[in-house]
């Protein structure tokens, strides 16, 4: 399976794509990658948009919060979308729920937070 990100702009937001599997053979590449792409722009709202991505394991789900811990220091806030049942069980199993702010879709999240 392949793992890719697509990065959009959309006012005071980042919006982060996932498109296909976060696991343990594409989770420190997400991690770099969007850690990269965070650290360069001025965003204070990241937005990650998981509707493409069907599955999360314990590796993703790791790099997820890392990437949380490194906005959050940053002052910066992460919120997730899109999630498929699957990967909100995971969410709700760990309690990441409790932590990360989870929004149905994109517009949703963008609503609330402006």
């Amino acid at each position: 399976m392949y793992f890719k990100l697509e990065f959009e702009e959309k006012g005071n937001f980042l919006i982060i794509k996932g498109h296909g599997e976060l696991d343990v053979y594409h989770s420190l590449n997400f991690k770099e990658e969007a850690r990269e792409k965070i650290n360069e722009l001025k965003e204070k709202i990241i937005i990650f948009d998981t509707t493409d991505v069907p599955y999360i394991d314990s590796s993703g789900l790791g790099s997820i919060i890392a990437l949380f811990k490194d906005i959050h220091k940053n002052h910066k806030e992460l919120v997730i979308t899109g999630m498929r049942k699957e990967v909100e069980n995971l969410f709700k199993m760990t309690r990441t729920d409790r932590i990360v702010s989870i929004y149905p879709t994109i517009e949703d999240a963008i609503k609330q937070l402006s």
